[in-house]
């Protein structure tokens, strides 16, 4: 009875190896080459497992994909909903806004420090232009509950912005947060390695009062009617 115990834990953990060299494996090659260019032989051959094993443990290619959004992301979705949770007004703590505003992107700015989340990054980037289908299946969807919590709060904050406005202003918070976790290197050679966008004290300092700046800017004139001619 206990060898077959010991057995079955051997077997589990062998299992658990191989499942975690896949997403390893994949993870890489889909960051570097993009989604549609690796096939699961590829895969499994980087990986050195059987496309058997694949199968067993995720089903097609695009069920990895989706286990790699899932580990990366909820992680950050789950701090999101934690970190906004404990905003409030308060004499000691910063305007609600910019609590908001730093809850949103903290824990993005700090899961991109992570050496290990590096090949994930440069994955992110490449489906914000490579696969649409992929992009609204795989990471829209692991934020759209935190994200519309934030933007509940953020329309509470700031009545004077119209529902449009406001999921603009969203968006260019999206972009700028995006780019600083990509951090492609290019603000290092235009200041000459002055800024650094991998420091994310330094990061979150900037770009929550400018992030605020822009949700608190008046609404944007009215788009005049097309004169008849």
């Amino acid at each position: 009875m206990v060898a077959k115990q010991a057995s079955l834990e051997v077997d589990s953990q062998t299992k658990n190896e191989t499942r975690e060299r896949i997403l390893t494996v994949a993870e890489d090659l889909f960051s570097k080459s993009g989604i549609e260019a690796v096939s699961l032989r590829t895969l499994t051959t980087a990986a050195k497992v059987n496309v058997a094993a694949a199968h067993y443990h995720f089903g097609s290619k695009y069920d990895i994909v989706e286990e790699i959004f899932r580990r990366r992301e909820e992680p950050i979705a789950s701090r999101r909903r934690e970190l906004l949770s404990q905003c409030r007004e308060a004499p000691s703590l910063p305007p609600l806004l910019e609590q908001i505003i730093s809850a949103y992107i903290l824990p993005a700015l700090e899961a991109g420090r992570d050496p290990a989340s590096v090949s994930y990054l440069r994955l992110r980037a490449r489906l914000a232009y490579d696969d649409a289908y992929l992009r609204r299946r795989e990471y829209y969807r692991t934020f759209e509950d935190s994200s519309a919590a934030f933007i509940k709060a953020l329309q509470k904050e700031l009545p004077h912005l119209s529902r449009e406005e406001m999921y603009w202003r969203f968006h260019f918070l999206l972009g700028t947060m995006t780019y600083t976790m990509a951090n492609p290197g290019r603000i290092q050679m235009l200041s000459d390695g002055l800024c650094d966008p991998g420091d994310v004290e330094q990061a979150l300092n900037r770009m929550v009062p400018f992030l605020a700046a822009g949700f608190r800017a008046p609404m944007p004139p009215a788009k005049k009617p097309a004169r008849k001619s």
